[in-house]
């Protein structure tokens, strides 16, 4: 007999919370083309982690409501 969550739900599990976006998904919830956010990144005008070959861009930053970072 296999025991069931109280909730009704079959086996599905909760998403997790977001911790990063990915620089495809940050520039649709910003508005901004992709190029310019790896540009960004790459020049370490904006807070980044690289995991291999992918960008990640913190929640806390895509959904902040700072000003974008100034132009050289």
């Amino acid at each position: 007999m296999a025991i069931q969550p109280l909730d009704g739900t079959r086996g599905t599990r909760p998403e997790p919370a977001r911790r990063f976006y990915r620089v495809k998904e940050a520039a649709a919830v910003l508005g901004i083309p992709q190029r310019t956010l790896y540009h960004l990144a790459e020049t370490e005008q904006i807070p980044c982690r690289r995991l291999g070959n992918v960008i990640l861009l913190p929640k806390s930053w895509v959904e902040s409501d700072a000003p974008p970072p100034r132009r050289r």
